[in-house]
């Protein structure tokens, strides 16, 4: 009799096949939703950090009488100076450099991208749409702007308060698409600061006739490619004037307000796939 009670508390072989092929099935079910689930958690992160860099513009305009601060050069190397680049002018504004990337595109210096021929260069600085931008400090600071920062993010080079130097013909009448003041920006919460991207800085150009897009490079005119990039399902986070930073579908890119002469249009007809 005991025998045959110990016998019945025993699985069989089939109610343990039934047994494991259930659990299968509910990671099967549950893995789609946690893996949104993250995803979710990081675009929230992506725009929390976002949002801290528009208002860490927002002291700096408020320290400096709404100046923006110009694209400046060394003047004897032509060098960007590190000390007048966007991510040292306001560091003393935010409290933490992570707030220059996004959790869906991490540091990993292996991983990046060649500018010149778009294939993989390690340590080359430029990013890609799951890779930050970024050196690591040398051992011999140099005046590079970049080795010691690390991001995910681009930032909208129109916002600079104009440049210290002059860049073919056409020099006067970018200078006169730059922001000169951070209250000059008429259309706040259609005009972006920083979005996802693969590089420190872009000029985003939607003037009628101004947009290309070159179908084999992700560089793209005046650094269109550098954001134009499938980070966040076909669509990438930006903070705008205002304050505010929310999801931009790729196409709407060409919709918003770049610079004091910028005029919203629809897209070229030819963008990036979307990732498989």
């Amino acid at each position: 009799m005991k025998e045959t009670l110990m016998r019945r508390k025993a699985f069989t072989l089939i109610e343990l096949l039934v047994v494991v092929s259930i659990i299968a099935l509910l990671i099967a079910i549950l893995l789609p939703s946690l893996s949104k689930a993250r995803e979710v958690a990081k675009n929230a992160v992506c725009m929390t950090h976002q949002r801290q860099l528009g208002l860490a513009l927002t002291m700096y305009a408020n320290s400096y009488r709404d100046r923006m601060f110009p694209y400046y050069k060394d003047p004897d190397t032509t060098n960007l100076i590190r000390s007048h680049f966007w991510m040292t002018v306001l560091e003393p504004f935010y409290l933490d450099k992570k707030v220059m990337l996004c959790p869906s595109a991490p540091v990993d210096y292996e991983r990046q991208w060649s500018y010149s021929t778009d294939t993989p260069l390690p340590y080359s600085g430029w990013g890609t749409f799951e890779v930050a931008w970024g050196k690591p400090e040398p051992a011999t600071p140099t005046k590079s702007f970049l080795p010691g920062y690390d991001g995910s993010f681009t930032w909208n080079a129109w916002m600079h308060g104009g440049r210290n130097y002059s860049i073919g013909a056409n020099n006067a009448e970018d200078d006169r698409r730059h922001y000169k003041q951070f209250s000059a920006v008429k259309h706040a919460d259609s005009t972006p600061l920083w979005t996802d991207g693969t590089w420190v800085d872009m000029w985003f150009r939607n003037q009628p006739g101004a947009v290309s897009w070159p179908p084999t490079r992700l560089t793209g005119t005046d650094g269109t490619g550098r954001i134009c990039i499938d980070r966040h399902q076909y669509a990438i986070n930006a903070v705008f004037a205002d304050g505010g930073a929310r999801r931009v579908e790729l196409p709407d890119l060409w919709r918003l307000y770049w610079n004091t002469d910028s005029v919203p249009m629809d897209p070229p007809t030819q963008l990036p796939p979307p990732l498989d």
